[in-house]
């Protein structure tokens, strides 16, 4: 668990929140933490985030 958040449900509430905004357009996500580590790893991503850093990101939409 994440928090008190298991992963799964973390993963799948980004995965929502994100589906959700792409229908008005190209959205830019800002997030911190454990959270957003765990949905960008559930994505493939191996990319290692500083703080104080970005990292590009194209998200392809995922059938639910």
């Amino acid at each position: 668990s994440i928090g008190g958040e298991c992963r799964e449900d973390v993963i799948r509430r980004h995965h929502e929140a994100i589906q959700h905004y792409l229908r008005w357009g190209m959205p830019l996500f800002v997030g911190h933490g454990t959270s957003l580590r765990t949905f960008l790893e559930s994505c493939g991503s191996s990319a290692k985030i500083e703080q104080g850093s970005f990292v590009p990101f194209l998200y392809r939409k995922t059938e639910t």
